[in-house]
């Protein structure tokens, strides 16, 4: 990601790493961890397989299972109905 694709996450980034230990509530989940300025920290929604950054970027949720999308994904209509 360049700095211009993801504008609203880095600024999200800088306003956390000021009040949150490592960005976020789950220390494991740490950005700086794994692939800060690659992966967005923050996502603005999901569903399947897919993760919307606060710029808008679509991606591909790989994470590990637990917190990413697992076997179902995120906001599966059936589930949520």
């Amino acid at each position: 990601m360049t700095d211009s694709k993801c504008s609203q996450n880095l600024k999200m980034q800088a306003r956390a790493k000021s009040r949150i230990p490592g960005m976020t509530q789950l220390l494991s989940k740490r950005p700086d961890m794994f692939s800060l300025g690659v992966w967005p920290t923050y996502y603005e929604r999901a569903q399947g397989a897919s993760v919307w950054d606060l710029d808008g970027n679509e991606f591909l949720d790989f994470s590990i299972c637990g917190i990413g999308a697992t076997v179902l994904g995120f906001a599966d209509p059936e589930v949520d109905g």
